[in-house]
């Protein structure tokens, strides 16, 4: 199972509402994209709209990072404006603690 169906699954279980797009930039062009209260994204210095990702108003934005949690990623992720990470591979314990 891809980690965006196990997490979509999971968060479901969990009573979230899921919405996966599948395709970054489908995602980050949605109009409705503030009224999300999570958006998992990888790591990436994308843009919408002429704006990077990190400035976009967010209540939580979490960024999945290799599972050694590699100290630079992490950084990366902070500096994206994540406000938090989950290692890879997923594991539903720790996603349910940062949701």
């Amino acid at each position: 199972m891809s980690c965006v169906l196990y997490s979509n699954k999971f968060l479901g279980k969990l009573g979230h509402e899921v919405v996966v797009t599948g395709e970054r930039d489908k995602a980050l062009a949605r109009e409705d994209l503030d009224e999300f209260d999570l958006v998992i994204s990888d790591l990436t210095e994308a843009e919408v709209n002429g704006h990077h990702i990190s400035e976009l108003q967010r209540k939580h934005l979490l960024m999945p990072v290799s599972g050694e949690g590699n100290q630079p990623d992490i950084i990366k992720a902070f500096k994206l404006g994540a406000a938090n990470y989950l290692r890879l591979p997923y594991d539903k314990e720790e996603l349910r603690e940062i949701v």
